[in-house]
């Protein structure tokens, strides 16, 4: 996979029965490929920004407990994953995406898992 050598940690959200609360469980995921673009697009209301991020993880190096849904969230980097709330992802990351769309790209060479962010 071109260009996998970076680092992000994903926050996946998962309901806290006992407590009644949402609690986010971090990973730090190595040699992955992660990117942002600008994407425009144009509505009634006039041409609209948005920042997008592209993860692409291994086939081969996912970790095979990990769980990943729209609605979860990832930054760049090796972050906390304990005890986080997504409050306090704005004072440790730039810019934290929300995940929008997960397709898996398995077949043939360079097989992956494709994770988009707003």
């Amino acid at each position: 996979m071109h260009h996998a050598g970076k680092t992000v940690t994903t926050y996946h959200k998962e309901w806290d029965v006992e407590n009644a609360v949402d609690v986010y469980r971090g990973t730090v995921l190595n040699g992955v490929s992660f990117f942002s673009r600008i994407s425009a697009a144009v509505s009634k209301e006039g041409q609209e920004h948005a920042c997008e991020g592209v993860l692409r993880i291994p086939v081969d190096t996912y970790p095979s407990g990990l769980t990943l849904k729209n609605g979860d969230l990832v930054c760049e980097g090796a972050l906390q994953t304990e005890g986080l709330r997504p409050a306090d992802l704005d004072g440790l990351c730039p810019y934290v995406f929300t995940i929008v769309g997960i397709t898996r790209n398995t077949d043939g060479r360079g097989a992956h898992i494709k994770v988009v962010c707003k």
